[in-house]
Parts: C-alpha cells; structure tokens; sequence
C-alpha cells in the first residue's frame, strides 16, 4: 500500500522550502556570502579622523576596488579602520591609506597608494602610512574670508579714480594727464636735477668705486649663469608647459565663457531699465525733491557735504601711498624631479611694511590625482616688517603658520632668505619642522633669479632648488600699459 502525507505536512514542507528560497535569493542579490572569508585577508589602519566613511565603503587601489571597510572603532584617540579584502592582494609594507572623494560633493573612499617595497603586507597587520582627508569647510572658509578682503581693496582702489574711469585717470586734469599730479611731480624732478647734479660731482669718487663693485658681481653672476645654464633652460622649458596647461584650461571651460557672455547680455538689459529709473530720479532732483534734491536746492547741507568731503580726501591720500606688486616665480626641485610654481600679490602701504600673499603648489602629494585643485594648493599671508636691512616676517606659510627673515645686499638687488614653517612636520616620513633658505638676485629690474634649499631638516623631503621670477608694482604696470 503506497504511504501518502498529509496535508499539514506538504504545506509544512512547501513553507520550509519557500523560506529556504527566499533566504537563498535575498543573500545573493545583496552579495552577502554564506560563509565569509574576508576575515582571512584583512589588516588595519589608523587615522585622526575618518569624516565620510562607515562599514561597507569601498577600498580601492589605483582605481580597482579590492575590498571594502569591515569595522570603525575608537582606539587611544585614533580611528581604526579594518580592511577586508575580497581576495588576496600584495600591498606593499610602505603603502599610504588617503581617504579621497569623487570631487566635492562625491562619495568618500579610502584609497591606497602603493609603495615600492618587496615585502608585503599580512594578516592582521597594520599599514604604516595614512594621509587625514583635507578639511574642505576650512579651505573654504579661508577662501571666502581672502576673497572679501579682496572686494575690500578694490572698494579703497576705486577711490583713487575720478568719475570718468580710465579716461579721468589720463585725461587733461587727471592723476597722468595734462595739469595733474604727474604733471606736478615732473616739475620737481626738474628743480632737484641740478641738486642731484652737484651730488654726483661731490661723490665721483665714490661712484667710481660702485662701479667697480657692480663690474665685479656682474662678472660673478655671469659665472653662475654658465654654471646654471642647464637648470634655466629647465625653468624656461616649465615655464612652457605652465602656458601650455593654461590654454588647456582655457578650451576646458569654454562653455563657462560663452555662460559668462549670456550674463553679460542679460546684465546689459538691467542696465537700461536702471537707465530709466536715473532719468526719474535726475527729475526729482531738478525739482528739489528727495534728500539730493535738497542738496543741490539747500547750503547748509552743500557746506555739510563739503565738510565730510575734506575727511575723505585724508582718507584717500593714505590710500594713495598704497603701492601694489604682481610677480610669478617657477623653480625645480632636484630632488622631487618636478617644478613648482608660485602666484604673489604684494600690498605695500608703507615703506617699512607690506603683505604678501602667495598662490603655489603642494608638488610633494602623491595621493592626488589631479594637479591645481583645491587640495592641492597652498597659500601664503604674510605679514613684512622691515629694520634697515632686515626685513622679519610671521604669519601662514603654505598653509600653516611660519615665521621668517629676509637680509637685503646691494641696495636691494639681493637678499638671503629664512623661513622656517610646517612646525608639526609635514607627514610621517618628515616629522621636523621644514626650514628653506635661499638667495635671490634681481638682474633687472623686474627680472630675478634664485637658488637654495628646502627641507634641511628632513631626509625625505630634502631638495635644492633653482629658479627665475618677475615681480613688477603699480608704476610698471601704468607703463606697460601706455605703451599698449
């Protein structure tokens, strides 16, 4: 007789396996293992902090994904992350763990730079090397609080224009034109030229023996330019292919040039319709009406404006003192085997005292992949105090705070320089503080060359360095652009 089962039994039977399916399909779909051997291919890593990753954030090693972040724990003050690999991987024992995004608002993942040594990371070990992620919120802070002393500056240099723009400027009573300050000032220079004559005779002697000096330092500096002409020519060759990325820069953005124009048209447009509302205005003023109407109609308060007008006009004369410098410098780092570039702004309100602030290149990263972006760079903000022939300096350098000072020779045609930051130590590889010296001299007026060391302090990183610069103030600027 055949056996038959019930019918609790099949539907006891078809729930089991139903659930099994289900089990089954649900680990699949999540790629979740029955039996998980990442376990037997993990190690550690240890950062300060770890802003934007969390178990199950992938682990990629130049560009491939390799596995995936298995724990987050508090340990003494640092973070360790456990590593799981989804197979065996060779990682080499002097590797760098960074923790990068996929550009601002991207998702964050740890990546691993691989090293150059033959022995390999096990299981359970810990990587030596981490890089903490760059803090975004403080580089835009910086940025925002740079660019709103940059709007107050040019509020203070708009001052020094007459109403009629570029044309008030050099135009008969202007700062350059016919009866102005120019004007002024080339008539003094003819009444002291025969006092600077009757120097120069008392003082021949003295400027024979300069004569002498300048021959010889030209003779010195013609042999340091043959000993050197490899490493200018390098310079001029950097200087090149800084030109040429900046026209691939240019034909990368130009849809935001042809956006930038559409703005224009559409600022233009406003323009006329603020064109109709100052008709309305101008009326109201003819008609004594409103607070500029009653200026024009009323004296009193004429000799009010009057008065407030004199205070501003010692204002604007101490803005007047205010000399601005533009330059750009390129060296090559002998030990890094790369170039690095500077960008410097130099405020100088008084002679014994100036700002500067300087744009330049973190070429020692090797976690980024991408040069001249925000995590890349570094910046300056200086302030210059100068005593005779000593000029000291404090304030951030490259990022983080430094102090330095700068020796002037040869009525300023050259210096020595000191500049001591990076006090914490830059990485792991160079914990002391990173010290720079060198040497610069002008062989013209605008035109520089220099040369020293970087890094004294640290094998890693130590390098000498060579390169050419340009620095030109506001009076250069004004004759360039007369000649244009």
């Amino acid at each position: 007789m055949k056996k038959s089962f019930s019918n609790d039994v099949k539907v006891g039977l078809f729930i089991i396996f139903g659930f099994a399916a289900l089990l089954y399909l649900s680990m699949n779909i999540g790629d979740i293992p029955f039996i998980s051997k990442k376990a037997e291919n993990s190690f550690y890593i240890y950062f300060n902090t770890v802003t934007g990753i969390g178990k199950k954030t992938n682990v990629l090693m130049q560009g491939v994904k390799i596995g995936e972040v298995g724990e987050v724990k508090l340990e003494k003050r640092k973070v360790r992350l456990t590593i799981f690999l989804d197979k065996p991987v060779n990682i080499p024992v002097d590797s760098i763990g960074t923790i990068q995004g996929a550009g601002l608002l991207g998702d964050r993942h740890l990546n691993i730079q691989p090293g150059m040594s033959d022995k390999f990371i096990g299981k359970g070990d810990t990587m030596a090397y981490s890089v903490d992620p760059t803090n975004i919120d403080t580089i835009m802070s910086k940025l925002s609080s740079a660019l709103d002393d940059v709007k107050k500056f040019s509020k203070g240099l708009g001052a020094l224009f007459d109403e009629g723009g570029i044309v008030g400027l050099f135009g008969e009573g202007g700062l350059l034109g016919e009866g102005g300050k120019l004007t002024d000032i080339m008539d003094r220079i003819d009444e002291a030229s025969g006092l600077i004559v009757a120097m120069l005779k008392e003082n021949r002697e003295n400027l024979k023996a300069g004569v002498g000096n300048v021959k010889n330092v030209s003779a010195h500096l013609d042999e340091i330019l043959l000993e050197n002409r490899g490493n200018i020519k390098e310079s001029v060759n950097n200087i090149r292919n800084v030109t040429a990325k900046l026209e691939d820069v240019i034909g990368d953005n130009r849809e935001n040039f042809k956006d930038t124009l559409a703005n224009l048209k559409s600022g233009s447009a406003k323009l006329d319709t603020l064109m109709v509302s100052l008709n309305r205005v101008m009326d109201k003023v003819e008609k004594g009406e409103g607070t500029i109407g009653k200026l024009v109609q009323e004296d009193t308060v004429y000799d009010n404006l009057n008065r407030t007008l004199a205070g501003a006009q010692g204002f604007v004369a101490k803005v007047d003192r205010i000399r601005i410098g533009v330059g750009f410098r390129v060296e090559e780092q002998e030990a890094l085997g790369e170039s690095k570039s500077y960008f410097s702004l130099r405020i100088k309100p008084r002679e014994d005292k100036f700002y500067l602030l300087e744009i330049s290149e973190d070429i020692r990263r090797k976690d980024i992949q991408t040069r001249n972006t925000l995590n890349s760079l570094l910046y300056t903000i200086l302030f210059n105090k100068r005593y005779g022939n000593i000029n000291l300096k404090a304030g951030l350098m490259e990022s983080t705070g430094g102090i330095g000072m700068d020796y002037y020779l040869w009525r300023d045609s050259a210096r020595f320089t000191a500049d001591l930051f990076n006090l914490g130590g830059y990485d792991i590889k160079s914990p002391n503080p990173e010290l720079k010296i060198s040497g610069r001299y002008y062989i013209q007026k605008y035109i520089f060359l220099y040369l020293g060391g970087d890094e004294l302090f640290n094998d890693a990183y130590r390098s000498f360095f060579a390169g050419v610069g340009v620095m030109a103030d506001e009076d250069d600027l004004k004759f360039l652009m007369q000649l244009l």
